[in-house]
């Protein structure tokens, strides 16, 4: 769980040394039975709440920073943009890194591909401009090797391409060097 005591010293650790967390969790906010597509030792049959784990960690050291990845793809399709709303609105330490996908429910995508961010999705970044990240959070395997997981190239392009330029600069450039510092470096 989120609130594990060692998420939570490993919070007080990268508070202390200016650090970011970058978390990949899925959202669930409801009970709810796993998805039979995902079923396979060690997953669950049923899920469990976890949102309140993640309140608590980002509750227990204000100062750390947590970058929540893979907002607009998910597979519990509890990953909304309500939830999304609510939690930044409650914890100013939470940034979210985007990620678009054709295997995450259409209802939850930030952005489709042939309009761009969507909407009611630019609205909720206009509302938090500097707590939005475009993440380019992909898998990548040795040459020759197999591909076993889904890549999504020119996401983020397709995404900062979408946006009005202030935006586009503050999520695709701003943001990211602000919660990394290290990346000025």
């Amino acid at each position: 769980p989120a609130d594990h005591p060692l998420f939570l010293l490993l919070a007080d650790i990268a508070a202390k040394h200016d650090l970011p967390i970058d978390l990949h969790m899925e959202a669930i906010e409801h009970p709810a039975k796993l998805a039979s597509s995902l079923r396979s030792p060690p997953n669950p049959s049923s899920l469990v709440p976890n949102i309140p784990n993640l309140e608590r960690l980002l509750d227990h050291n204000k100062k750390t920073r947590i970058v929540w990845q893979h907002v607009g793809w998910d597979h519990t399709a509890q990953r909304t943009l309500a939830l999304t709303r609510r939690l930044l609105a409650a914890h100013p330490n939470l940034y979210v890194a985007t990620k678009l996908g054709p295997d995450s429910p259409p209802e939850n995508r930030v952005a489709d591909r042939d309009h761009g961010v969507r909407p009611e999705w630019l609205a909720v970044m206009e509302e938090f401009p500097d707590r939005f990240l475009v993440a380019t959070d992909q898998f990548h395997t040795a040459p020759g090797s197999q591909q076993r997981f889904p890549r999504h190239p020119g996401t983020a392009r397709l995404i900062l391409d979408s946006l009005p330029p202030a935006l586009a600069q503050r999520i695709g450039v701003d943001n990211p060097l602000a919660v990394y510092p290290r990346l000025r470096q």
